[in-house]
């Protein structure tokens, strides 16, 4: 399933509930955050397969180096994995064309609501911006950034 099919197959208002629920930061970006519902609702569904975008557990419970009432509960993570290059990568400046095409895959023994997945997705979607403008100059500044200090 895409994240389109399940915008589709999801009322606007319960997804965000739960995003606000999950993420209360979010509270004042409401208006932007319905913008890109409606955003992805509108870009032509198409068959993207560069990539798929992972729903995993992460539990630093299991860890050798955890630390109780120090490290975090159990939380989910998306992460993006490139199938020709056998890669992991984090999906927060992929163009939103291709993340709401591109096939989701949630780890096995995780129960996930459309509303939640839906959430987790706009949140991680989001996070350098309400927009693709934004985003795209905030990976540049960031790429530069980077290039700077690994040259000087």
């Amino acid at each position: 399933m895409t994240l389109k099919q399940i915008l589709k197959l999801t009322e606007k208002a319960a997804i965000m509930e739960e995003l606000i629920s999950l993420y209360p930061e979010c509270l004042p970006y409401k208006a932007e955050l319905e913008r890109v519902i409606n955003y992805i609702n509108e870009t032509p569904a198409f068959t993207f397969e560069a990539f798929e975008i992972h729903i995993a557990l992460m539990d630093p419970s299991v860890m050798t180096d955890f630390e109780d009432d120090i490290d975090e509960d159990a939380y989910l993570v998306v992460s993006g994995y490139a199938r020709e290059e056998d890669m992991d990568f984090t999906l927060g400046f992929t163009k939103w064309e291709e993340w709401s095409n591109a096939e989701i895959l949630i780890e096995e023994d995780i129960l996930i609501s459309n509303e939640t997945l839906a959430a987790v997705c706009l949140y991680e979607m989001t996070v350098y911006g309400y927009d693709q403008e934004t985003i795209a100059r905030e990976f540049i500044a960031i790429e530069s950034g980077l290039s700077a200090e690994m040259f000087h």
